[in-house]
């Protein structure tokens, strides 16, 4: 799994960035004492945005590259990191809103994957 360069960080959350995203980097998993929601890009076209929880982030599905011509053969990028659900839907609405008011709507799935 890899990580934005522009990682959005939601502020319940900023005082554990370090403890979640550095065992990511080195392949391993955050503590489990940890709530936490990752904000991710998504194998479907539909979507644009996955919410997993810590546990979630967990399942081999998300860390897995599979067979070339598969929809999930594409690896995910985390995009952001907050404390709650209620956080992470407020992130995205927050980014959907930027590229509304930006007229880049249309491209918004261009531009999450150059991030």
């Amino acid at each position: 799994m890899d990580i934005s360069k522009q990682l959005l960080v939601g502020e319940s959350i900023s005082h554990a960035k370090k403890k979640i995203i550095k065992p990511i980097e080195l392949g391993k998993f955050p503590s489990r004492k940890i709530m936490w929601y990752a904000i991710t890009t998504t194998f479907e076209e539909d979507n644009l945005f996955y919410i997993l929880s810590g546990s979630e982030f967990r399942h081999p599905l998300y860390h897995r590259v599979k067979d070339e011509g598969s929809p999930l053969e594409r690896r995910l990028k985390i995009l952001g990191i907050c404390g709650s659900k209620k956080e992470a839907l407020a992130m995205i609405q927050d980014i959907v809103q930027k590229s509304v008011d930006s007229n880049t709507v249309m491209d918004l799935k261009r531009v999450i994957h150059t991030w």
